[in-house]
């Protein structure tokens, strides 16, 4: 319910969308595709689980659901294709056997001014003489 009035926040507002996946990293064009593919949002599906929780699960059933051409697009960020970011395929079977992902989540006040990506600006001072 809480994506659900997240999403639509985001579409009434006007603003580009907050969900990003970000493609980086040398891979093969399939291994690209790959993650495009998986990147997508099955509005179909997602909408037809919160129908699903709206009618058996008695803490969705105020939720006012949009209808599914309001669903926010998830923002994919890539650079174009080169030398520097596209690998030439070698074996296939490897390269297009998937096994899984990494998900970042930043807190609310990550990073800051003072202390970047570091817990204490010690930290963050350490770093910059070791450069």
């Amino acid at each position: 319910a809480k994506v659900a009035g997240a999403l639509k926040c985001l579409h009434q507002s006007g603003v580009a969308s907050n969900i990003y996946v970000v493609l980086n990293g040398r891979m093969t064009p399939t291994q690209k595709d790959i993650v495009r593919k998986k990147a997508e949002l099955d509005t179909r599906l997602y909408f037809g689980l919160l129908h699903w929780f709206k009618e058996h699960h008695p803490a969705f059933r105020d939720l006012v659901i949009e209808d599914e051409s309001s669903a926010v697009k998830i923002e994919l960020v890539e650079d174009p294709d080169s030398d520097s970011n596209t690998d030439i395929s070698g074996d296939p079977t490897k390269e297009n056997k998937e096994e899984g992902a990494t998900f970042y989540f930043s807190g609310g006040g990550e990073p800051t001014t003072d202390t970047s990506v570091y817990k204490t600006s010690r930290e963050l001072n350490e770093f910059r003489r070791k450069r």
